[in-house]
């Protein structure tokens, strides 16, 4: 949308906003130029209508959207003069149903060509961010090949004299080959759909027809994997479950879940000027990142000694 320049009718754009807002439902995201800042901050002169902030804020607290950060830069709008005139008119603002939807939803500012205006580009995704953090998953041992697989690292751990030091050996060794077991043995999304084809399949052919013995073993096969993959998925969910969980977690959840997206948005570091050239994968800012903190703290040496340390004692036995 674009809002009317002349502040005489701002009063009356914001309570379009308002009639506009009972019409929309499910996610949605309003994006355009405002003309509005909502804080003085956000222009570079002291010129700030601080009635038209008040209103703004107001309009967008009581339409429950929760604006999207933009990281890269500080002002969306100049004058083009000598001495310019800086503001933050552009934005995009988002309702607790899109936060829910789409959790990784960024704001980013694209190189300003002859506008006046710098074009603001919005992505969004649906992949949810997941903490490195180790979990066992009970599902595992419904699977045979775990056991055998991650028995022999808990048994090959260095045996060392302290009883903490020799059970924290074995739960690395073991959590480090559970780790690649899991990566390695993920049974596809689409197991548990394609097994019930199948079997379906065979079991609409076996009413016209009798089954060769293949066919019969195929269907079995996929019986026996459409168990497996059911009893798999039942432990996950019953260990992420709790009665209390579901009976109390999820209260206000859409409200704090938008919160929470909201302060990711915020902490999150779109991107990292390196040597004049800006780097946006997660990759690749580790590296510039590890690089940067190896070059300012330094990098572990071997001590080197200038002196005889029998020399300081001689004579003094």
């Amino acid at each position: 949308m674009y809002a009317p320049s002349d502040h005489r009718d701002t009063n009356l754009f914001l309570e379009g906003l308002h009639e506009l807002a009972p019409h929309i439902h499910g996610p949605w995201l309003l994006a355009g130029d405002f003309n509005l800042i909502r804080a003085a901050e956000e222009k570079n002169s002291a010129s700030a209508n601080n009635t038209h902030i008040t209103a703004f804020n107001q309009t967008i607290e009581d339409l429950g959207i929760l604006e999207l950060p933009l990281l890269d830069c500080l002002f969306t709008w100049s004058n083009l003069r000598a001495t310019p005139t800086l503001a933050r008119l552009d934005r995009m603002f988002v309702n607790s149903a899109q936060c829910t939807m789409f959790p990784q939803t960024a704001l980013s500012s694209l190189v300003r060509p002859t506008s006046d205006h710098t074009p603001l580009i919005v992505h969004m995704s649906t992949e949810i961010p997941k903490a490195s953090i180790f979990r066992f998953e009970n599902a595992w041992l419904h699977n045979r090949q775990f056991l055998p697989s991650v028995l022999p690292a808990w048994h090959e751990a260095p045996v060392l004299n302290d009883a903490a030091g020799y059970l924290a050996g074995c739960l690395k060794s073991t959590r480090a080959v559970a780790k690649v077991w899991a990566r390695r043995t993920r049974a596809p999304p689409a197991i548990i759909p394609n097994c019930k084809f199948i079997v379906l399949l065979f079991d609409t052919l076996e009413e016209s027809r009798v089954l060769s013995l293949v066919e019969r073993q195929v269907r079995s096969l996929c019986q026996d994997r459409l168990h497996l993959a059911i009893k798999e998925r039942a432990a996950v969910w019953r260990q992420r479950g709790k009665r209390q969980a579901v009976q109390e977690g999820d209260s206000n959840t859409a409200f704090f879940h938008a919160h929470a997206t909201q302060r990711l948005r915020r902490n999150a570091i779109r991107g990292i000027e390196v040597d004049g050239v800006m780097v946006t994968s997660h990759t690749q800012k580790m590296q510039a990142l590890t690089a940067y903190y190896k070059h300012m703290l330094g990098t572990t040496s071997d001590p080197v000694w200038h002196f005889d340390v029998s020399e300081l004692y001689h004579g003094r036995v």
